[in-house]
């Protein structure tokens, strides 16, 4: 053979060489099978406001699961299967909830899925029977919402529990005639409604009652318009900032009457962001306190702290407690939907970060409530807690 021919051989060769090779690294990745010793993960859904007026609340919950996720994983998941959290934006908004739900169950046919806020969550129950999946609630206070659906489970104080709370709260006061503004939606409506009722079983005056948006801005009209009653303080119903930016305007036009708020008004953005506005406010609470010594509690701050290095909110306590509660469901009873929902109704007496938590019989999960009073962001107590 010339040595043209074994120079063009040689070529070809390495041309041979170099497409074989080139091939194989451009090969796309494969995840490994299961071994003997693994198993798939088992996922479960969440819808969470994660842009939107509720955005901060949704903020918080993901953080909680995602610890909790993690602390399951780490212990060795469920029967050696990890958890995996397939996550979803609603942005508050029912409509794009429930799209974000059916791409979910679409998708990933989970056996359970978070909820977040009670619009999305009501608008979802159908869906949840439609499809026999399990829904814990969080951020839900609309009264009766786990009457109508089997498949649901409120992981969060009742709007109920909450105006019983205060009610409760200004008997035992020389407040008798109170002004109500609550946000114009399902949760809103619903917690106006029960504070009414619970009001006038009690001897207090609701003087007026105003409905207001969550995108809204000048909600000076409503001030001056509950203001002509002259009531002995304004209860602000809400979740978004939009209610602080309500006491704030309520503030400078020249109120001075105690404001009270719901739980969820108190979270520490709010504090920092409605300032002198919110100094002195009384809230509804759960017992949950990042600075308490209980061993659940205090555990759960300082990794939360640890990994997010911030101090977490009472949503992420109720989405870390949801979080562990299904573990714990499916640890007891099994992973389908229906092993699922079998397992949280028989839990009783769990110790978990927001208190000891039963699951009661029409699915609802019992906090103790209190009620709480702002001193320069900082919540103190004012009464003892009831049930």
């Amino acid at each position: 053979m010339s040595r043209r021919a074994w120079w063009w051989l040689g070529v070809v060769v390495l041309l041979v060489i170099l497409v074989v090779g080139g091939a194989s690294l451009w090969r796309p990745t494969l995840a490994p099978e299961p071994g003997p010793g693994s198993k798939r993960p088992l996922q479960i859904g969440a819808v969470l406001p994660q842009n939107g007026p509720p955005a901060q609340i949704g903020a918080f919950q993901k953080k909680g699961i995602d610890l909790a996720v993690e602390q399951i994983n780490g212990q060795g998941g469920i029967g050696g299967a990890p958890l995996q959290v397939v996550y979803e934006d609603s942005q508050g908004d029912p409509t794009k909830g429930l799209s974000a739900l059916r791409k979910i169950l679409a998708v990933s046919r989970v056996p359970a899925v978070f909820l977040s806020t009670s619009g999305v969550a009501s608008a979802a129950l159908p869906d949840l029977g439609d499809k026999q999946v399990a829904g814990l609630l969080l951020a839900v206070s609309l009264p009766g919402i786990t009457e109508r659906s089997p498949w649901a489970f409120r992981c969060n104080l009742g709007s109920d529990d909450e105006a019983r709370a205060m009610a409760a709260h200004l008997a035992s006061t020389p407040l008798r005639r109170i002004a109500v503004a609550y946000l114009d939606d399902e949760f809103g409506v619903g917690a106006e409604k029960v504070f009414q009722e619970e009001a006038r079983r009690r001897g207090i005056h609701v003087t007026g009652s105003e409905a207001y948006s969550k995108d809204g801005t000048d909600f000076r009209t409503l001030v001056e318009k509950l203001r002509r009653d002259r009531p002995d303080a304004w209860y602000v119903i809400g979740f978004v900032r939009s209610s602080v930016n309500l006491i704030q305007q309520l503030r400078e036009l020249g109120v001075k009457a105690p404001v009270l708020g719901n739980m969820a008004l108190s979270v520490p953005s709010f504090l920092e962001q409605g300032g002198e506005a919110l100094e002195g406010a009384t809230f509804t609470a759960t017992e949950f306190d990042p600075g308490s010594s209980r061993p659940q509690t205090k555990a759960f701050v300082d990794a939360y702290r640890q990994k997010y290095g911030e101090t977490p909110a009472f949503f992420a306590g109720f989405a870390y407690d949801a979080t562990r509660l299904l573990a714990l469901a499916m640890e007891k009873k099994g992973t389908s939907a229906d092993e699922i929902r079998q397992g949280l109704a028989g839990i009783q007496g769990y110790e978990g970060v927001m208190g000891s938590l039963s699951v009661l019989p029409n699915r609802d999960i019992e906090f103790p409530t209190r009620v709480v009073r702002n001193e320069r962001g900082t919540l103190v107590p004012v009464s003892s807690s009831s049930r």
